[in-house]
């Protein structure tokens, strides 16, 4: 290669880097301009209420009673049960970017309905199931996503998803929810009950909410109304899409070990 070419090579590599901005320029200049982050299934909030810890405060409706944690023979722990009363923690999914939505799962046990379209005890109850089961509100409580005791879904005030009926039959039942950049699917005991499909920016709104907006996280507050006696255990919110093991019934309760008959058995 002759001096003249060696010359010309050299400016030209010279040139395109002096002109050429070095990634990491660019991302300090705009750090999020074309990224996407890629969606990480994350448990950001597990909840066992085994008791009150100090992340938990609690209050009532007028005439409800203190939430209480109560030793449950079916599951073999102990339960929070709720009648009239709440409890409330940090929003787990606050400052949390939701890529592909919000998930929560949920053992529930709900009183047994008196009569059709009546649900048992006081006058306060939302005979409608349009009790607060779960809630994300803002600090002023004015902005809330709220699941119902139905496993409805409520944004603002708009039924997002309506959930179904017939969940008071005095039965601990496994619920999965999980709100998709397009929809919401219920689950119940690991198979699907319901799929609703919500508009895109809708969806936008809610992740933006629960990401942004929401405060605090309440368990058996939301709505006007209080909602029916319940006991719940294990809840669990997630950051993204839930998947096949999440929606799958855990095992809980009694396991035993040895002969089924239980001539040598062992319970953990």
């Amino acid at each position: 290669m002759n001096i003249k070419k060696k010359w010309l090579y050299l400016f030209a590599a010279t040139t395109f880097a002096l002109c050429t901005p070095s990634c990491s320029d660019e991302d300090e200049a705009n750090p999020y301009e074309n990224r996407r982050e890629i969606p990480i299934l994350t448990n950001v909030g597990s909840y066992t209420f085994d008791g009150l810890d100090e992340t938990m405060t609690t209050g009532t409706y007028e005439g409800g009673k203190e939430p209480e944690f109560v030793l449950d023979g079916t599951l073999a722990s102990n339960v929070l049960h709720l009648d009239g009363g709440y409890i409330s923690v940090p929003n787990p999914l606050a400052d949390r970017p939701l890529v592909e939505g919000a998930s929560l799962t949920m053992w529930v046990k709900a009183s047994v309905a008196e009569n059709e379209g009546t649900l048992s005890g006081t006058s306060s109850r939302a005979a409608d199931g349009s009790g607060a089961l779960v809630a994300f509100m803002d600090g002023t409580q004015s902005r809330k996503l709220v699941l119902t005791e139905r496993m409805g879904l409520v944004f603002d005030e708009t039924v997002l998803s309506e959930g179904f009926s017939g969940l008071h039959d005095g039965e601990w039942h496994y619920f999965a929810v999980k709100i998709t950049n397009n929809a919401c699917t219920l689950y119940r005991d690991g198979a699907e009950t319901g799929k609703t499909e919500i508009a895109g920016d809708i969806c936008t709104q809610v992740f933006e909410f629960l990401s942004a907006t929401a405060t605090d996280m309440y368990v058996g507050f939301g709505t006007e109304n209080r909602l029916d006696e319940f006991y719940m255990e294990d809840l669990n919110v997630y950051k993204d899409e839930i998947g096949d093991d999440e929606i799958s019934v855990p095992e809980k309760g009694i396991t035993v070990i040895g002969n089924t008959d239980y001539s040598s058995a062992m319970w953990e």
